[in-house]
């Protein structure tokens, strides 16, 4: 089908699944406070400090808007001309984060972006599938290269202080190699980091290699533009993993987090779960362990990580799903 044919988007049918994933979702949070509840002592969190967690807020908003504004400049790249404003394609990414809180993430983002991006915009679903590939592939970029820091220190038992120069070094390297290698190097990776990955997971794909042919060059300036968002993204996440240690009064310094925040990014992207619930949940435990907390800190943290971010998608992205219902029936 020609993408000037795609039939009009019908807000009905996904209104009613996005009901249905809501109850799975109250089902997954029933039984995940059930099994919390008899780890830690729950008075704890009476004693949460409000300012880190609007601070954590606002990090979460530059998180998203950085997501929406690099998938922007990748779909310009894809399509050769502006599909989405920045505004529609974060309204985009809450909404697959949305449907994320119920249905594994990897179906999520397909089931949200790259169909909205189909249905509302007449992008056929080869680009807008990859576009969606190359997004997540440009988180893995990061977090891959970042992830050696936590590998010395947490396996190898390196000194932080020692690693300080090997983080500036990586910081370069991960953002000038990008611009100096040519785009189709880096859309190939994006497709093979999805295949393995899809592969790993026993799910079929439809071969998606035959769209490098016909892609357009990216510019420098686009790549370093799309590696710097993929950096301030990671740079608020661990901005705000620290602010919420702080709202919980949590003894662990800011250079744990740095260290720490691309090994959780790597299992979010590699887990299967909605939301990456268990995986992430038990990668952040493993590693606060190293920190010498007892297991009461630790899940209390656990606990209001999930509970953070789950409330802050089921917010904007149950907004976003209402701003996209209403469009589509103007």
């Amino acid at each position: 089908m020609a993408e000037s044919e795609v039939k009009p988007y019908k807000p009905e049918k996904p209104f009613r699944l996005v009901l249905f994933f809501l109850q799975l979702l109250l089902g997954l949070f029933i039984f995940f406070a059930v099994v919390v509840s008899f780890s830690f002592d729950w008075r704890q969190l009476q004693g949460i400090q409000l300012f880190p967690l609007f601070a954590g807020f606002l990090l979460t908003i530059m998180i998203a808007s950085s997501i929406g504004l690099r998938w922007h400049l990748i779909l310009i790249n894809l399509t050769g001309q502006k599909i989405l404003t920045v505004k529609q394609a974060t309204i985009y990414f809450l909404v697959g984060r949305l449907f994320g809180l119920a249905i594994p993430k990897d179906v999520s983002d397909f089931a949200g972006r790259a169909y909205l991006l189909v249905k509302e915009d007449g992008v056929s679903l080869q680009k807008a599938a990859f576009s969606v590939v190359l997004d997540r592939f440009w988180d893995a970029w990061v977090a891959g290269i970042l992830i050696i820091p936590g590998v010395l220190v947490f396996l190898y038992k390196v000194p932080q202080q020692q690693i300080v120069l090997l983080n500036i070094f990586l910081i370069l390297f991960a953002i000038l190699l990008p611009a100096l290698l040519p785009n189709k190097v880096f859309l190939w990776f994006g497709s093979l980091y999805e295949k393995l990955r899809y592969r790993f997971a026993k799910v079929p794909i439809v071969s998606r290699f035959p769209l490098l042919l016909t892609l357009p060059e990216a510019s420098v300036s686009m790549r370093l533009k799309i590696i710097i968002l993929s950096f301030i993204k990671i740079a608020a996440t661990m901005g705000r993993a620290y602010v919420l240690s702080i709202a919980i009064g949590l003894p662990v310094p800011f250079s744990f987090f740095v260290i720490a925040s691309p090994i959780v990014q790597l299992s979010f992207l590699l887990a299967l779960t909605p939301g990456g619930l268990g995986i992430t949940d038990a990668t952040w435990s493993g590693l606060l362990l190293t920190q010498g907390l007892s297991s009461e800190q630790i899940a209390a943290y656990v606990v209001v990580q999930r509970v953070f971010t789950t409330v802050f998608i089921l917010i904007l992205g149950s907004w976003s799903f209402l701003v996209i219902r209403r469009n589509s029936k103007e």
